[in-house]
């Protein structure tokens, strides 16, 4: 058995869709009520989530990773609070809430989330996107928790726009809570005075200059900062490689939805080189000034710390990052789209003056015509859904021999056009080669030795069953494949990476619902391998 290649993706997730890009005070987008209940629509369908409860989610990974959180779960089953009678064929909605600044849970909002699915009939969005506002009041058991949502959410899917809706307020009972050993613990009221300092481990770095990434969110129907990086030195937009700290997440930062003064959940990266490493605990960024335009200046405070109960099963993982900052906004780096073809053709796309088709073959084609981007750009692929892994892997060979390194999957709303489609963000990323022998993944070139490919998450796609540590979450062809993934992976891990292996004949969609339930619990770098087993079945 042969693993043909192991490349790094990284996925970038939906935004809320919206259209005015000017920064408005946050109270001015609160969600709107339509009585005791929250009503939506999900891919034509109605729904009314008339009961609501507050409840602990939390647990232990077996890697010893401890995670947790607070759920507010919205749902279909009739009023009840804590003694609400589920049933499978009820749809719920759950978002994990934290303590927030000051331990106010985000109160009062806006607060930009994302619902998780759950339910009968399976759907194909993992989770939704979402505006929550939350009204001040005690946390405690017993106690009722009220607000209001807003859904705003178009997603993709088969070339086909789908979109999630609604509205309404809800009354929580809290059911329980976590205790101290599993609590995701208060942050600070506010960010530390003075520039923003972080420290992991021990990398230290103290904030001099800031780039803001300016992009279009999933549907193009608007821009978005999808991430902020702080740097040690004096960079600009056609210049800022170096030692960093990124903060990924663009709630409050897309569209109309641009809330000045209210704080947002963030996720916070080390990075150094090809190396990034998480900040594993409750982060938060606040905007005192935002416009979504190229060449303006963002200001604002961020704050994160490492989980209280993570550093007791392995202090090595503490660090903290907080304080203010200032971020010039920029115009995304170059990305070449290419889109393979069951009908045996490559479209390739710039979005400049680099665009055409070329014949292929399995994934085997002529990118001759790409040489011009060879070392400026980044590439992005999409293929058929029949397409397989076998000549997905083979186009993404051929584009880093050619001297494109920097190589992704799509795996979000597919357009009728790379042209339309909205690019990822092109990041540093290792640069890998791998071989399997004697039942084993050996990988040379620039990686770091110590991160063991024992001890990564791993999904195993066959032809007829996935599985995740050794456990079959489902089929290929389920439709709510990726939710079952997103829930098979430990949350929120401190190292966002995963090995996906695969059947060489696995089928695109597939490939790309694996991505997405992946992308969902928080591992957003993803080596990518195969199996290839001489005609023998790995199932």
């Amino acid at each position: 058995m042969n693993l043909r290649s192991a490349l790094v993706l990284f996925v970038a997730g939906s935004a809320l869709p919206a259209c005015s890009e000017k920064a408005t005070p946050a109270e001015k987008h609160p969600a709107k009520p339509t009585g005791t209940m929250v009503e939506a629509t999900f891919e034509g369908t109605q729904y009314k989530f008339i009961s609501a409860r507050i409840s602990p989610d939390n647990g232990v990974h077996p890697s010893g990773a401890v995670y947790g959180g607070d759920a507010l779960v919205l749902s279909t089953a009739p009023p009840g609070g804590c003694d609400a009678a589920h049933t499978e064929s009820d749809v719920e909605l759950l978002v994990h809430i934290g303590h927030g600044p000051g331990g106010k849970r985000f109160a009062p909002g806006p607060l930009g989330v994302t619902f998780m699915i759950d339910g009968t009939p399976h759907f194909l969005a993992v989770g939704v996107k979402g505006v929550l506002n939350i009204n001040a009041g005690e946390w405690k058991v017993g106690n009722k928790v009220t607000g209001t949502v807003r859904l705003a959410d178009a997603q993709g899917h088969d070339d086909k726009k789908l979109t999630y809706t609604g509205s309404g307020s809800f009354e929580a009972e809290v059911c329980a809570l976590n205790g101290p050993e599993l609590e995701a613990q208060a942050t600070p009221a506010s960010a530390d005075q003075g520039p923003a300092t972080g420290t992991l481990g021990d990398v230290t770095l103290t904030f001099k200059s800031g780039l803001a990434f300016l992009e279009p969110n999933a549907t193009r129907e608007a821009e978005q900062i999808g991430e902020i990086r702080l740097f040690d030195a004096a960079v600009d937009c056609t210049n800022w490689r170096g030692a960093n700290i990124r903060i990924e997440g663009s709630t409050g930062a897309v569209g109309k939805d641009v809330f000045i003064g209210s704080p947002q959940l963030r996720q916070i990266y080390f990075t150094s080189g090809d190396k990034e490493t998480a900040l594993l605990g409750p982060a938060w960024v606040k905007f005192d000034a935002l416009e979504l335009k190229e060449g303006t200046e963002i200001k604002g405070s961020v704050h994160g710390e490492a989980r209280n109960a993570n550093l007791k099963q392995n202090p090595k993982v503490a660090g903290r990052l907080s304080g203010t900052f200032t971020a010039k906004v920029c115009k995304e780096p170059c990305v070449v789209q290419l889109d393979i073809l069951a009908a045996g053709a490559v479209e390739y796309d710039d979005g400049g003056s680099v665009r055409g088709e070329t014949a292929s073959s399995r994934g085997r084609a002529d990118f001759s015509a790409l040489k011009p981007l060879v070392g400026r750009c980044a590439a992005s692929l999409w293929a058929d859904d029949e397409i397989d892994y076998d000549a997905l892997n083979l186009a993404m060979r051929t584009l880093v021999t050619l001297g494109i390194r920097d190589v992704r999957i799509e795996s979000g709303w597919r357009n009728a056009s790379p042209r339309r489609r909205p690019p990822p963000r092109p990041r540093s990323v290792p640069t890998i080669i791998s071989t399997w022998r004697a039942g084993k993944v050996e990988v040379t070139g620039n990686f770091d030795p110590k991160q063991a490919l024992e001890n990564m998450p791993q999904i195993i796609a066959t032809t007829t069953k996935v599985l995740i540590a050794g456990i079959v979450v489902g089929k290929p062809e389920d439709k709510g494949l990726a939710l079952a993934v997103a829930k098979a992976l430990a949350p929120n891990p401190k190292d966002p990476t995963i090995i996906l292996q695969a059947d060489a004949r696995v089928e695109f969609v597939t490939i790309r619902h694996l991505i997405q339930g992946a992308k969902a619990a928080g591992y957003t770098n993803v080596l990518f391998a195969m199996k290839n087993t001489g005609g023998q079945r790995l199932d």
